[in-house]
């Protein structure tokens, strides 16, 4: 008889009070056959609302809370989820997302059971936008979603989020997550380069928030802009290029297929997402190591995926 395989479950957080207990809930009630939740780790990154608080209301054994007064920084905590953890299968996930179904973690985590997968991450759907701001964003995570989980089958540097992603023990074991890097961008490089195997799942869905302020925004984009600066140094510019590397034409084809279906929509956001370029060009590098948040994207209001 084959030994039931067994999964962690971890969840760096920080001041993640408004979601926490729903994610939680939501983990709770995952259905799954080939393997067991060992434990669900939450570690609180010197949190200073009521997350801690909350995570301790719960019951569940397996739900376990690691406090630390000091912030350090997601990358850190990363590291101390896997000191924690000798399982078979790593999760890791964001605290400020949901998941949509009941079956998302056997989904996440059965690429590698069943293709021999190191690395998976989910597919991540906005939740219903509220406000204007956010709505012109979702303009442009729709085009990129749309485009970047079609190309290579959505086996690509673009679809690995941060959000949501299950590790093998062969790969877990070896990874070391840097400070002041992005952890998920970090995880598919190291992915690839070391010849190991990434596979998008794409039937693992969560929900998340968009900002709905300029401030956050801007954050997000230049995170994305610092990787080729942040990254070539350690993996290359030749395995950089390679792995960033997508067909501009079949971008530009995918945008104006969508210029026709929402004219205003496009327009807007790529007068925003030009005007942020030319802002990010001077905007300072964190050299803290802790992740600078983003305040607008940590409640899930409405739970109801963008059309």
């Amino acid at each position: 008889m084959n030994r039931t395989l067994l999964v962690n479950i971890g969840i760096p957080a920080y001041n993640e009070m408004q979601n926490i207990g729903k994610l939680l809930e939501s983990l709770q009630s995952q259905n799954f056959q080939e393997f067991k939740i060992n434990n669900i780790l939450v570690v609180s990154d010197g949190s200073t609302d009521d997350t801690d608080r909350i995570v301790k209301k719960f019951k569940n054994k397996k739900i376990k809370l690691i406090s630390d007064k000091k912030r350090n920084g997601v990358a850190i905590r990363l590291n101390q989820i896997i000191k924690l953890t000798d399982t078979d299968i790593l999760v890791i996930l964001n605290a400020d997302i949901l998941p949509k179904d009941s079956n998302f973690i056997d989904h996440l985590v059965k690429p590698i059971i069943h293709y021999n997968a190191d690395l998976t991450s989910a597919a991540i759907r906005p939740v219903t936008p509220t406000k204007w701001f956010e709505k012109i964003v979702g303009v442009g995570e729709k085009i990129k979603t749309s485009f970047f989980e079609d190309y290579l089958k959505g086996n690509n540097f673009y679809t690995c989020r941060g959000t949501a992603r299950a590790f093998s023990k062969r790969f877990y074991k070896k990874i070391v997550f840097p400070n002041k890097i992005g952890d998920d961008s970090y995880s598919y490089l190291y992915c690839v380069s070391n010849n190991y195997k990434y596979f998008f799942a794409d039937q693992a869905i969560i929900y998340f928030k968009l900002p709905d302020s300029y401030k956050d925004f801007k954050k997000q984009i230049v995170r994305f802009l610092k990787i080729k600066e942040n990254f070539s140094l350690v993996f290359g510019t030749k395995q950089i290029n390679k792995n960033l590397y997508f067909s501009k034409f079949k971008f530009i084809k995918k945008t104006f297929s969508y210029f026709l279906h929402d004219i205003m929509g496009t327009v807007l956001y790529s007068m925003l997402y030009t005007y942020v370029r030319i802002d990010s060009l001077f905007a300072r590098s964190d050299s803290s190591g802790a992740w600078e948040t983003s305040k607008s994207t940590k409640l899930l209001n409405n739970l109801y995926e963008t059309k």
